[in-house]
């Protein structure tokens, strides 16, 4: 199974992100941004190509046929739309969509509205900008974990926690400027 950011996302959060009324960008994901499903291999076309009618509850194939619903969830989060056989056997482009299938079938969640929003915001530029900021920030943190051992903090209550933080910067900021002071300066430039 995929584990992308959309499916750690619980329901209330991915709801929330829909009905946002602004589009502005989260200003720290927690993680890079990942493939949101995986590709289809064989050269026949991905979900991408099957656009969504959501007034008819149906799905359009690239031919221009409609999907119809099955009715029935799947693993309690998936349901099914399929392509009726009749259209798929005279479909010109059948080799491309199911070759090895009589009907094609594209799977959408219940949550596929929040996650087309998501989709949506990780295409920003904003969100590619605090991704960088973000892997920035992981490393910090990480080095504090593991090469300055802050692992716990040991002062008690929001000011110790201030000032343990304080600290262990102090550290991070006086290793970068040891490393670089101790670096040679530039050599001439011979032309």
């Amino acid at each position: 199974m995929d584990w992308t950011p959309e499916r750690r996302a619980s329901r209330p959060v991915q709801e929330y992100l829909v009905a946002l009324e602004s589009a502005n960008p989260p200003t720290n994901p927690k993680q890079k941004p990942k493939a949101m499903s995986p590709k289809r291999s064989g050269g026949t076309f991905p979900r991408e190509d099957f656009t969504y009618d959501k007034d008819r509850n149906v799905n359009i194939c690239p031919e221009g046929k409609a999907l119809k619903i099955t009715g029935r969830l799947y693993e309690g989060k998936t349901f099914r739309y399929r392509a009726s056989k009749f259209n798929c056997e005279r479909c010109p482009l059948k080799m491309r969509c199911c070759p090895k299938t009589p009907a094609r079938y594209v799977p959408r969640d219940i949550n596929e509205e929040a996650r087309d929003y998501t989709r949506e915001l990780m295409k920003s530029d904003a969100y590619a900008a605090s991704s960088v900021d973000c892997k920035t920030i992981e490393g910090l943190f990480g080095e504090a974990k593991h090469v300055l051992s802050v692992v716990r903090l040991r002062l008690h209550g929001l000011t110790g926690a201030r000032d343990e933080f304080l600290l262990t910067a102090t550290v991070q900021n006086l290793k970068r400027l040891a490393n670089h002071a101790t670096r040679p300066p530039p050599g001439p430039m011979l032309a």
